[in-house]
């Protein structure tokens, strides 16, 4: 009795999860809602999630859909989530999609969402939002309503790299002008961008497929997914996308770093060891520290800004 109750309510899962992500989007295929799930969704190997709160559902249903990242505004009242496709925002008193910025409507290629980093700026009182496509950092203007692409920020592929991935960015002012400090995921590089001219004021190598930065004591902190950069050893190493990457005896990345980076020059000042798979960063309110999460290690590594060097894992 036990079993038949249990496919019973995994069917009824089923068939709520079928309505809710296209049978609730035949009025639009590019419609969004919201609501909750008091029986759960269904996953692998014989698991319901049911996730606390609102949950909010959005995209195309003829594409692939991800929450990928979010950024809260500074005045708290407008949540931009980065999607695969789109950029969708949220009005924080009610948590309803206000409205949702399709990618594709400015750039007819593929346009495809980078992993993370999308952040806010202000820029002389107006309300930007700033986040990665394969090959570009995207800028958009947030009314309250509505957002606009106003500034689209490009950088080439290097190598054999297919695209360059910005991704992690790191916001600040300096001398009066905003710059980014953009990881460039596909390209092994971290780039120095003047967001009012659109220069590219240095673009340097870090490790291997940086991911996440963060600003501590006047210096750069950027965690390298797949470690440091292969030197003549005798270590194994295996291909990832674009290069080679150190591995263990099961062809698994072994390598996880952060490099410590001057914003001045964009020279890599010391690469230091932490978890596998070092994807986000922050850093401590006094600056002190820096906290690199390493997504393979399912642990968080704790760096001494003052000596930069591990001071707990």
């Amino acid at each position: 009795m036990k079993k038949i109750s249990f496919f019973l309510l995994l069917s009824l899962v089923i068939v709520l999860i079928v309505d809710c992500q296209s049978g609730g989007n035949r009025r639009s295929k590019t419609a969004v809602q919201s609501g909750t799930s008091g029986m759960g969704i269904a996953m692998p190997y014989n698991k319901v999630l049911t996730p606390a709160g609102t949950q909010l559902f959005f995209g195309d249903s003829a594409l692939e859909n991800h929450a990928l990242d979010v950024a809260l505004s500074p005045d708290n009242k407008t949540l931009a989530i980065e999607g695969r496709y789109s950029v969708v925002f949220v009005n924080t008193a009610d948590n309803k999609i206000v409205y949702r910025l399709i990618v594709r409507r400015y750039d007819k290629s593929n346009a495809m969402n980078t992993y993370s980093g999308i952040s806010w700026l202000d820029e002389s009182g107006k309300k930007m939002i700033l986040w990665g496509t394969r090959n570009n950092l995207m800028k958009a203007r947030w009314d309250g309503k509505s957002a606009d692409i106003v500034k689209v920020y490009h950088f080439d592929p290097k190598r054999k790299a297919k695209a360059s991935i910005p991704n992690g960015m790191f916001l600040r002012k300096e001398r009066g002008n905003n710059v980014a400090y953009v990881v460039l995921n596909g390209n092994d590089e971290v780039a120095k961008l003047d967001l009012a001219s659109g220069r590219i004021l240095w673009q340097q190598p870090v490790g291997l497929a940086p991911y996440g930065i963060t600003m501590a004591r006047g210096k750069l902190y950027v965690s390298d997914w797949s470690g440091s950069v292969p030197r003549t050893d005798s270590l194994p190493t295996a291909g990832i996308p674009w290069g080679k990457a150190y591995v263990d005896l099961f062809g698994t990345v072994s390598s996880g770093t952060v490099s410590v980076v001057n914003p001045e020059t964009g020279n890599t000042l010391k690469e230091i060891k932490v978890g596998l798979h070092p994807n986000h960063m922050i850093s401590s309110p006094d600056e002190a520290f820096v906290y690199v999460a390493n997504g393979n290690d399912d642990n968080v590594t704790v760096i001494n800004t003052v000596t930069q060097d591990v001071a707990e894992t």
